[in-house]
């Protein structure tokens, strides 16, 4: 429960609903097996074509992807330079899909974490005025304390008691 937020109604939607990210998940998923089935195909692609081996290929696609182009593999033929268009054109967005999909959910992992923290905060303040407020209201219904009366004084006057005037004596 979120104390006196949640009395007043104005509780916070703190994370996705369950739907979203379900379908946030998939559409991770789907990239991965886009990325997956993007380097299988190049893979194979340039193995067969231009004779590439593993490693060769594997040290092509991460030029290619991250837009490095050191210029040591360069595809020989016409097919080869048409599809290396091609695959790096997809490459970038392949990638960037992904990594712009990470950034977002570790954002929004960040904006929930900050979020709570802000409604804990609001929650101690609310839960601590609301104490003063039962506090002065407690206060404001007793009855404030009498004032004690003083002790009688004694009125002094001229000639009278007291050893006024040294002599004390009347005439």
């Amino acid at each position: 429960m979120l104390g006196g937020w949640g009395r007043m109604g104005h509780q916070p939607r703190l994370v996705l609903s369950d739907r979203m990210l379900d379908h946030q998940s998939h559409l991770l998923h789907l990239a991965a097996l886009v990325c997956g089935v993007y380097f299988l195909g190049g893979g194979l692609f340039y193995m067969l074509s231009e004779g590439y081996s593993f490693t060769n290929f594997v040290y092509f696609s991460m030029q290619t992807v991250t837009t490095n182009g050191y210029g040591d593999f360069v595809p020989a033929g016409q097919a080869g330079r048409l599809f290396t268009c091609l695959y790096m054109f997809l490459g970038v967005l392949v990638v960037s899909s992904i990594f712009s999909d990470l950034a977002y959910r570790m954002f929004l992992a960040h904006r929930d974490a900050a979020v709570a923290e802000t409604v804990r905060q609001l929650n101690d303040l609310e839960t601590r005025r609301s104490s003063a407020l039962l506090q002065s209201a407690q206060g404001a219904t007793r009855e404030p304390p009498q004032p004690q009366p003083s002790p009688p004084q004694q009125q002094l006057s001229g000639g009278q008691g007291g050893g006024q005037g040294g002599h004390g004596e009347e005439e």
